[in-house]
């Protein structure tokens, strides 16, 4: 999944970066997944809102779990030109 942020305390660009959605992370507890960056550290709620966080290229399924990972707070926010994969795309 490709996510992007606005980068507020740089050059306050929007910047793209590579996550995935887990249980598989110390950060999630009781089957809740978590957002996972590039980097092994999880993005949690108040980062996403903060930093405008939205998603460019997703699967159905990775929505589903990011859904569930940003519950009750926030809603994934699509970018204009996002790109949902099918099975036949990835």
């Amino acid at each position: 999944m490709e996510l992007s942020y606005v980068d507020l305390l740089g050059d306050r660009e929007r910047h793209k970066v590579d996550a995935t959605v887990t249980t598989d992370h110390p950060a999630s507890s009781y089957g809740i997944p978590v957002v996972v960056l590039a980097d092994g550290e999880a993005l949690d709620v108040q980062s996403w809102l903060i930093l405008l966080y939205r998603v460019e290229r997703a699967t159905p399924e990775e929505l589903d779990a990011l859904r569930m990972a940003l519950s009750p707070y926030a809603e994934p926010v699509l970018a204009d030109n996002a790109v949902i994969e099918t099975e036949a795309e990835s």
